[in-house]
């Protein structure tokens, strides 16, 4: 039976009712920017919302479908819907979230709970959700709560807002076996071994991992206010693809690293005197003097760490009112070839589907660990690739098998494919937003 009301950490889930249709007028039915990817247009009056209202409840009395008003625990206010529509084996869900909740980590927490109550039914064994080609948003989310992109549905439905031809659509899913895998491992982080699972990476991460574009360094130096000279521990340093743009905009760096292979390569790529410092400490343990430095960096490593550990790791060496960045170079699923690279990644991923998780830090992790929401930026990075440089970028990542696995043949063979299909005069495009959060811890 389908639990009519739940609670998550911040929200609380009940049926829709009629008595409901003033407050969802006003909070997202009549927001063009909410319904923008939607099959429905936007409501122009408080009928038509009841309407649909008298229409929801009925399907809670049928139990064809389920949706639930998301509210918050503490303010009551109206957050945004949901819905789980069964449909024997296959159960499907959609979510929207108010304008003025945006960006908070709702929706995530949202469909994370739903998605257990899905699979709380024994019958059930996929959850799958859709969403408008050009809607990264939901995709995001879909992705954070731990659904697999599986491909791209080609006019899969009319979204009347964006055009009257059907459009095509994403699809997101989670079946019982990736539940399964990551409730029986109960792993977190730590368990998969970050300070040493690329060991054997260390060549083709530092010929082929994406840099990070000259604006965010500007934007550190200029809008952060980041002093010439200023003192700067670069944690989870890795092979020093950050490390050397600060060097070169003029910082000091301590650049802190506890995999002595990356560590290694690091400092045979750096010559920097006196400038640069490299340890073999960790984030949980640096091995710096307390208030030394300036400002702390992380890049594309803060999810592998320890949060509570870190924060106080980091507020011990931090002088006083020193901010904290956090980068990541957050590969885009915009346009047909990333999509068909993170198709790939997927399929042959040996702990893909599992890791993935740790790769995106969610909202409330990161006020956690800042006592306070972070600002944010985006900044665009692309990669241009030949195809031996494709091979190279995937063999970097520590979940794509290696040459002695069995699935390597295949995985080459693919590759080769998916270059072949999608080169321009023998180049492939990665786009990434570089994302940069930073605040003073409090």
């Amino acid at each position: 039976m389908v639990s009519r009301e739940m609670t998550s950490e911040r929200l609380f889930f009940r049926p829709l009712r009629i008595s409901d249709a003033p407050a969802v007028f006003d909070s997202y039915a009549s927001d063009p920017e909410v319904v923008r990817y939607l099959t429905w247009r936007p409501y122009t009056s408080l009928e038509g919302v009841e309407a649909f209202l008298e229409e929801a409840e009925l399907f809670w009395a049928q139990k064809t479908r389920f949706p639930w008003l998301l509210l918050h625990l503490k303010t009551g206010d109206l957050i945004g819907t949901i819905e789980m529509r069964p449909g024997g084996q296959t159960t499907e869900l959609g979510f929207l979230i108010a304008r003025p909740h945006w960006g908070q980590g709702y929706g995530t927490e949202a469909v994370k709970t739903v998605l257990e109550e899905c699979f709380s039914d024994d019958k059930v064994q996929r959850v799958q959700a859709l969403c408008d080609i050009e809607n990264i948003g939901s995709a995001k989310v879909l992705a954070k709560a731990g659904m697999v992109h599986e491909g791209t549905l080609r006019s899969v439905g009319v979204h009347p807002n964006r055009s009257p031809e059907p459009r095509d659509a994403h699809i997101y899913s989670m079946i019982r076996r990736d539940l399964t895998e990551r409730d029986s491992s109960g792993k977190s982080a730590e368990d998969f071994q970050p300070k040493l699972r690329f060991t054997d990476k260390v060549a083709d991460y530092v010929r082929y991992r994406p840099s990070y574009p000259g604006e965010l360094l500007t934007f550190l130096k200029e809008q952060c206010e980041l002093r010439q000279g200023a003192t700067i521990a670069d944690v989870g340093a890795g092979t020093g693809i950050l490390t050397r743009l600060l060097l070169d905009q003029g910082f000091q760096v301590h650049a802190v690293e506890p995999n002595d292979a990356m560590r290694d390569a690091m400092d045979d790529s750096i010559d920097a005197g006196g400038a640069f410092q490299s340890l073999g400490g960790s984030a949980e343990n640096t091995s710096l003097a307390a208030e030394s430095v300036d400002a702390i960096t992380v890049a594309q490593a803060f999810h592998w760490f320890d949060p509570e550990k870190t924060r106080l790791e980091f507020k011990r060496i931090l002088r006083p009112g020193s901010p904290v960045f956090l980068v990541w170079n957050s590969r885009q699923t915009d346009d047909p070839f990333n999509l068909a690279y993170e198709e790939l990644v997927s399929r042959f991923g040996t702990d893909y589907r599992v890791t993935r998780m740790f790769n995106f830090t969610d909202d409330e992790t990161l006020v956690q660990f800042y006592g306070c929401a972070p600002q944010k930026k985006s900044f665009k990075n692309t990669q241009v690739l030949d195809l031996d440089g494709l091979f190279g970028r995937l063999r970097s990542c520590s979940y794509i098998p290696g040459p002695d696995s069995p699935e390597f043949p295949a995985l080459e063979k693919s590759a080769r494919q998916l270059f072949e299909r999608f080169e321009e005069d023998g180049k492939v495009t990665l786009t990434y937003n570089a994302e940069l959060f930073w605040a003073v811890m409090q």
